[in-house]
């Protein structure tokens, strides 16, 4: 079998070259692709066959059941509405080959973005992510459950706001990429750079700008949304609020200074006030036995033994 003989291959070139981890770790790879991507009657038994067989089977297991969309609940208060995902946005996966699995990088800031935001808003998350990824995922960067609602799609695009059932003039879509959204949303996008996955201060920007928005109490937030769409956003709403500043400062010294002083007293401020309150949720989350998923790798060689038995 060319498969067979590819694999014992590839372990021979990687024992000779003393990568013992990577080679099992390669190996146990070869194993769910094996498995999983069997021909079954197929007449394709070349490698390329049986990784496809293997993607097909992987994604019609990890999507799990598909019983369609759930519709959200009526809310119980009115209250405005951001649908992410916290892929690009909050977080950034990157396949590490020393270690055979996806390295996950928290943006700088994100409990503090949750947490404040969630006061204000209701949260929405929604992912093509596999479920048993996503929720993992999930866990790991919203521990407090300032998210309301977790959606999971085999495309966001499915996700409408038939789905959401709420007023759309007060929801906001954080979106990192190009028609990532259902139609319907078109006119709520804010429109975002992928975070690079650097250390930056752009989460305390757009909790300043979700706070403004929220307190300006506009009745529809897509006109304020639609201004910035073309533009960079962390600019445009810089010099959006440097202007605003220097019209209430008009005889005052050193403007440009003292609107930075004045950003960084809020910023420090919320960081104050979510520590305090960290404090208090962390003690409750003590003693909890929380289960927490296994690596989205470790979750498709489960899929593998799940065709074995």
């Amino acid at each position: 079998m060319a498969l067979k003989k590819f694999l014992q291959e590839l372990k021979s070139k990687m024992e000779e070259r003393r990568f013992p981890y990577i080679t099992s770790s390669i190996l146990s790879l070869g194993a769910a692709v094996a498995i999983l991507g069997r021909p079954d009657g197929s007449k394709d038994q070349s490698i390329v066959g049986y990784i496809r067989r293997f993607k097909k089977k992987v994604y019609s297991f990890a999507r799990e059941k598909d019983t369609g969309i759930p519709i959200l609940p009526p809310q119980e208060q009115p209250k405005p509405t951001i649908i992410f995902d916290c892929e690009d946005f909050l977080v950034k996966k990157k396949f590490s080959f020393f270690s055979f699995d996806f390295l996950v990088t928290k943006r700088a800031f994100t409990d503090l973005f949750l947490f404040h935001s969630a006061h204000l808003y209701e949260l929405v998350h929604a992912s093509e992510s596999p479920v048993s990824f996503s929720r993992h995922l999930l866990h790991r960067i919203d521990p407090y459950g300032c998210i309301s609602y977790k959606v999971y799609c085999k495309d966001k695009k499915m996700f409408s706001s038939k789905h959401l059932n709420r007023p759309l003039e007060k929801v906001v879509v954080i979106s990192t990429r190009e028609d990532e959204y259902h139609e319907d949303f078109d006119d709520n996008i804010l429109k975002l750079d992928k975070w690079p996955g650097s250390p930056e201060r752009g989460l305390l920007d757009l909790l300043n700008f979700l706070h403004n928005l929220y307190f300006t109490r506009i009745e529809d937030f897509r006109g304020t949304l639609k201004s910035y769409l073309g533009k960079d956003f962390y600019s445009a709403y810089e010099r959006v609020q440097k202007k605003i500043f220097v019209q209430r400062n008009l005889f005052s010294w050193n403007v440009e200074k003292r609107y930075r002083e004045r950003i960084n007293r809020i910023d420090e401020k919320r960081q104050k006030d979510f520590e305090r309150a960290k404090e208090i949720m962390d003690r409750d989350l003590q003693g909890k036995d929380v289960k927490e998923e296994g690596s989205i790798l470790g979750y498709v060689f489960g899929l593998g033994i799940k065709a074995l038995i």
